[in-house]
């Protein structure tokens, strides 16, 4: 009877070990596995994100450009044009932009873009918004890029008041 306590116990410290070296090589296979899966889903959050702000640029020189055709006496980097630009913006993560040099439009006045009627009268001008901004990366930060330009333009008919039949 003791001889079988003695190998039970055995039995016993023999598992013990092994169960240890078990969860000993679980726990350094585990700290090898979570930074690769955390790069992984920080990339695709990211890659969403810039995703995101490169839309949220569309729509805002899409609205930018929206104001510039309505407006009558629109000028050449309009700064109604800008504010509106700069307030769909606003909002949008790791998005940089400088409002004086990177949003601009187009006088449609000067631009090349003039629309004749029937009769061969100017009626329509077209006016370009314009807006360059710099998409800040957290996870491509880690791997050295750091940044990624997002340039979006759209050009709208400005009426002038009338009308074109073309």
């Amino acid at each position: 009877m003791n001889d079988r306590l003695l190998h039970n116990s055995r039995a016993k410290r023999h598992l013990m070990r092994r169960r240890g070296r078990e969860l000993g090589v679980a726990m350094v296979e585990f700290a090898l596995f979570i930074p690769i899966a955390l790069m992984i889903v920080g990339s695709i959050i990211d890659t969403g994100l810039a995703l995101s702000a490169a839309n949220s640029v569309s729509s805002a020189t899409r609205e930018g450009a929206r104001v510039a055709a309505a407006l009558s006496n629109v000028t050449a980097d309009d700064a109604r044009v800008r504010d509106e630009v700069m307030l769909r913006l606003q909002d949008v993560a790791f998005l940089s932009i400088n409002p004086a040099s990177d949003i601009s439009n187009t006088d449609p006045g000067a631009s090349g873009g003039v629309l004749t009627n029937s009769s061969g009268q100017e009626c329509d001008h077209e006016v370009t918004v314009t807006v360059d901004a710099t998409y800040n990366s957290v996870m491509l930060s880690v791997v050295g890029a750091s940044s990624i330009s997002i340039s979006r333009s759209t050009t709208m008919r400005h009426h002038n008041g009338e009308l074109c039949d073309i």
